[in-house]
């Protein structure tokens, strides 16, 4: 259908589920896909730079002074973007950085009684001051915390590493610029079809956007900067 009416290229969209396959028969078109959630046909990609994401998240929640960083996100979220925070985080720990906090997982997009007992416990160990959330688990913080008394921001600052959703409390996150990134997967499938290249290419090639931290009330100063942070960081 596609060949039949024409159309030389095809931009694939993020999936919802992190390490999807698709079975498509990607010879006579060019292709790009956008993310990293599409794992197999194997193309060319335009998306977000995870960990430049998560080291800038770091340095701006130490520039203002929090100690205590706890990273909370969703299972697929985390396999989603390449395990990037996870990973920094368990860098962190090893230095005794960031207050020394494991990142802590969520299983299920509803939270259970499980869950809540979980996660309860890990706040309870470790007292963050900040939360460093991914995709929708800072709803999952919120309502494990408030019944406990536990507000944001006046006990915790939270910052969301994506672009909040419409009606969404005045949260500070950082801009993936996925209006930039669609705009990049045009004109890479554009290039690709003025070459005549299609398929599966022989060497996939990745263009990743850098993000910048966007304000909100969610995120006050704690104090002076966490400079002995910044300097790892740096």
């Amino acid at each position: 259908l596609l060949q039949a009416r024409g159309i030389p290229g095809l931009i694939f969209a993020p999936q919802p589920q992190a390490g999807t396959h698709l079975d498509f028969p990607t010879g006579p078109f060019s292709c790009v896909a956008i993310g990293q959630s599409l794992t197999e046909p194997h193309l060319h990609r335009v998306g977000a730079n995870y960990h430049q994401l998560t080291r800038l998240a770091f340095l701006h929640l130490a520039e203002l002074g929090y100690e205590r960083i706890g990273v909370v996100a969703h299972e697929l979220s985390a396999h989603r973007t390449l395990y990037a925070q996870e990973a920094l985080a368990h860098t962190l720990v090893a230095h005794g950085a960031a207050g020394g906090i494991p990142p802590f997982s969520l299983h299920y997009e509803r939270l259970e009684k499980k869950d809540i007992r979980l996660f309860n416990e890990w706040w309870d160990r470790h007292r963050p001051d900040a939360v460093l959330s991914i995709d929708g688990s800072w709803r999952a913080v919120g309502e494990c915390l408030r019944p406990r008394g536990i507000l944001c921001p006046q006990h915790y600052g939270l910052l969301y590493l994506s672009r909040p959703e419409d009606g969404a409390p005045d949260i500070a996150w950082i801009d993936q610029n996925d209006e930039q990134i669609g705009r990049e997967a045009v004109e890479l499938v554009s290039m690709l079809i003025n070459r005549g290249e299609h398929g599966l290419p022989r060497v996939p090639i990745q263009f990743l956007l850098e993000g910048q931290v966007r304000p909100g009330s969610s995120l006050p100063r704690r104090g002076e900067p966490n400079r002995s942070l910044i300097k790892l960081l740096d």
